[in-house]
């Protein structure tokens, strides 16, 4: 009967001198690994023999005390290390001659000894599996295309005027739809009979408040310094769990009220906004500006539809190692609140998951293409984008070394999207 040895096994793949692959899943690929005793016992003298020369044992000089009871001293630490090097030398070995390249780190499973002294396993890991793309030039995209109309741009200047608005003060009249009215909120859970700590907020009033459920209704026309209490059952579905369907008691203190005064547009102010000559010539920039933001979000609008239809048409099977690293740049690449509760992280991930799932299929479909096109970035293009990188981070010239490969592969699927798209029928329509 075969024998299994409780020694710790990394989480490393390996393989055999007589190789058989198995194909579990798609993106599986399983090797199993049969070393024989001759190996075994050839590599676990070396161990011993190099634990002899290190080993102090009591009574002997160090590296002169017999192989057999060196054996016997340190039988656990040689077993574990024997296991750890046999499966690690022969399973690199035997994954570099199936020609696969693992995504991930592989891992070993069931390993034993066997009754002739060999030691027998099988390496688990991920490939991107064989595929192809098809139905990728003539694609036919309708997009609707956006002009830069009056409006477009007298918003724009609203929206400049808003950062010299004023806050004013009102004393003699009650809260009204609009105003900014900064209150103290403090909440008690009727059934409980508990009060929660006092909040303070700064809102501007508008129907629906979500922090507060009812103070829309309960704070029209309450004055400042004005206070009132009012009861609500909230919904089931609120954000705070600790309220959710509870009968709720709510204290309001209206502190202040005020509006927003929102400035003309003079030559003064004119002048503080930038160096303008005069309204039209603001109005001609915003102009430019807006038109090139439209332009920016039509092609962005485009790359998605391109990528949308060609996932429709090459479903590719995505190994979930691809998808967990696109996963993991993700959430590298945000900022997760450190208070984030273990439901809203799930929720997060489910939501990166997903795209993370379309960027990894992306990156399958754009690479076989390029492959398929034969497209190339050259090497200035790579140093260029090296330079530009450089200037815009705080990356030492050796960091950024180190990110060429990952640029020229940015470089080339941008390349590749932009061929796909050369090659597409597109059909503009203007926005009603």
């Amino acid at each position: 009967m075969a024998k299994a040895v409780g020694v710790r096994v990394p989480p490393f793949a390996e393989r055999e001198p007589s190789v058989k692959e198995e194909k579990a899943l798609s993106t599986i690929r399983e090797i199993n690994v049969v070393v024989p005793k001759e190996e075994i016992d050839r590599k676990k003298e070396e161990i011993i023999k190099n634990f002899k020369n290190r080993a102090k044992i009591r009574g002997f000089r160090p590296g002169n005390a017999p192989l057999e009871i060196v054996e016997r001293v340190f039988k656990e630490e040689i077993e574990e290390r024997l296991v750890n090097e046999i499966i690690y030398e022969h399973g690199s070995r035997a994954i570099e001659e199936s020609g696969f390249s693992p995504l991930g780190s592989p891992s070993v499973k069931n390993w034993s000894y066997g009754e002739d002294g060999s030691l027998s396993f099988s390496i688990v890991f991920e490939v991107i599996p064989p595929y192809d793309v098809v139905d990728y030039k003539g694609l036919e995209i309708e997009l609707v295309r956006k002009k830069v109309e009056d409006k477009d741009v007298e918003n724009a200047i609203q929206n400049i005027l808003e950062r010299f608005s004023q806050l004013i003060p009102v004393e003699e009249r009650g809260v009204q739809e609009g105003d900014i009215v900064e209150v103290e909120v403090q909440r008690f859970i009727v059934p409980e009979k508990r009060a929660l700590p006092v909040e303070r907020y700064r809102w501007q009033i508008y129907k629906e408040i979500e922090e507060v459920p009812g103070l829309y209704e309960n704070i029209i026309g309450m004055k400042s310094g004005e206070e009132k209490r009012f009861k609500i059952l909230y919904p089931e579905e609120f954000e705070r769990k600790n309220l959710r369907g509870k009968e709720i008691e709510t204290r309001v203190k209206v502190v202040s009220i005020k509006i927003k005064k929102t400035p003309q547009l003079t030559d003064e102010l004119l002048s503080q906004i930038g160096e303008y000559k005069s309204v039209e010539e603001l109005k001609e920039k915003i102009r430019e500006k807006l038109s090139e933001e439209f332009e920016k979000r039509e092609r962005e609008i485009l790359e998605g539809e391109v990528l949308r239809i060609l996932r429709e048409k090459n479903p590719v099977n995505v190994p979930i190692a691809l998808e967990k690293m696109e996963l993991q740049r993700l959430l590298n690449s945000i900022e997760v609140r450190e208070d984030l509760s273990k439901e809203e992280m799930e929720r997060l991930i489910f939501a990166l998951s997903k795209i993370a799932n379309q960027n990894a299929m992306n990156y399958l479909i754009l690479t076989k293409i390029g492959e398929k096109e034969g497209i190339k970035v050259d090497k200035k293009e790579v140093e260029s984008e090296l330079r530009r990188t450089y200037d815009l981070s705080n990356l030492s010239i050796e960091e950024i070394e180190r990110l060429k490969n990952d640029i020229e592969k940015k470089l080339s699927l941008k390349k590749t999207l932009d061929f796909v798209i050369s090659k597409a029928i597109i059909k503009y329509k203007e926005e009603n």
